[in-house]
C-alpha cells in the first residue's frame, strides 16, 4: 500500500467513520470495511446475532480454517472520564478501579448503554481497526489467517461471545487481538497462558523485540493475571492481545472514552504491522 492510499484510509476512519456507535453509523463503516476487503480479494461475511442488543461482526475470510485469526473491535464508546485510564499490570490499581466500577455499577452502565458518543477514537479502538485494515493488505493471500471486525466490546464483549458461539472450532485457534495499539512506547503481548505458548505467539514475541528496538520503544510479555487487559480476546481460549502502554514502572494507558482520544502514531502502526507480517511469515 503506497503512502497516499494509507493516509486516506487513516483520514477516512478517523473522519467520517470515526464514531461507530448507533446502527447508521456502523451501517456505514461495514459497507466501506467491505468494499475494502472484497477489494482485496477477500470473502466479507456479515454475521448478525442477539434479540435485545444487535452485534454485527465483519468476519473477513474462513475463520473455520484458518490457523491465525487477526480481529479488533470497531464499535466505539461513549463519553466516560472515570474509565479514562488502565493499567494492566498494576493489581492495586486495577483492584481500585473494580471497587469504583461496582460502587456505581448503575451510572456506569446507564452511561455505557445511553452515554454521549465519545466525538474521538483514534486509539480506542480506531487504532485496532486500522492495522487489522493494513495487515489485511499485507497478508490477503494467506489462507490460512483471517479477521474479524468485532461489534458491541464495549456493551461487554457481545460480539466475541457469539462468534464463539458460532464457530466453536475457530474460537480454539490463535487469535491475535488489537486494542489501542496507536499510543504509547510500549507493546504489550498478554492472554491466556495456552495462548502464548503455541508457536505463533512465540515467533511473534521474537518479532515485536526486534521490530520495537529498531523503532525506539520498549515490549512487555506474560499472560493472565499478570496482565490484566479486559478486550475481547478473553472470551477465547488462545486468546492473546496487543496494546501500546505509557509509563515505565507502572504501564498504564489514558485519554480513551474522553474527546482527548486524539493519538495514533504513525510509528506504532509500522512496527506492528511488520513485526506482526514477519512473524506469520507475511
Amino acid at each position: 500500500m503506497g503512502k497516499e492510499e494509507r493516509d486516506g484510509l487513516r483520514a477516512a476512519l478517523l473522519g467520517p467513520f470515526a464514531v461507530r456507535r448507533t446502527r447508521r453509523q456502523k451501517d456505514a463503516f461495514i459497507a466501506f470495511a467491505r468494499d475494502y476487503g472484497e477489494a482485496r480479494g477477500l470473502r466479507v461475511t456479515l454475521e448478525e446475532s442477539g434479540r435485545t442488543i444487535r452485534s454485527r461482526n465483519i468476519v473477513f475470510g474462513d475463520v473455520d480454517t484458518a490457523r491465525t485469526i487477526i480481529t479488533a473491535h470497531y464499535d466505539t464508546g461513549t463519553w466516560i472520564p472515570l474509565l479514562a485510564s488502565m493499567a494492566p499490570g498494576c493489581r492495586a490499581l486495577l483492584a481500585l478501579n473494580l471497587v469504583v466500577q461496582i460502587a456505581l455499577l448503575a451510572p456506569l452502565l446507564l452511561l455505557v448503554y445511553f452515554g454521549v458518543p465519545t466525538p474521538r477514537t483514534a486509539n480506542d479502538n480506531t487504532s485496532g481497526v486500522l492495522l487489522v485494515l493494513l495487515l489485511m493488505e499485507r497478508l490477503a493471500q494467506r489462507h490460512d489467517v483471517a479477521f474479524v471486525l468485532f461489534d458491541n466490546e464495549e456493551k461487554g464483549l457481545l460480539g466475541a461471545q457469539a462468534f464463539a458461539r458460532s464457530h466453536p472450532r475457530a474460537s480454539g485457534r490463535f487469535l491475535l487481538n488489537l486494542d489501542c495499539v496507536g499510543d504509547g512506547d510500549t507493546l504489550l503481548l498478554t492472554g491466556s497462558k495456552r495462548a502464548l505458548s503455541t508457536p505463533q505467539s512465540r515467533a511473534l514475541t521474537a518479532a515485536l523485540e526486534a521490530h520495537a528496538a529498531r523503532c525506539g520503544m520498549r515490549t512487555a510479555f506474560g499472560p493472565f493475571p499478570r496482565w490484566v487487559y479486559p478486550s475481547d480476546q478473553m472470551v477465547f481460549a488462545r486468546g492473546a492481545a496487543i496494546a501500546a502502554l505509557k509509563g515505565r514502572r507502572v504501564l498504564y494507558l489514558d485519554r480513551i472514552h474522553t474527546p482527548r482520544d486524539t493519538v495514533l502514531r504513525d510509528r506504532n502502526l509500522d512496527c506492528l504491522t511488520d513485526a506482526i507480517a514477519e512473524a506469520l511469515h507475511g
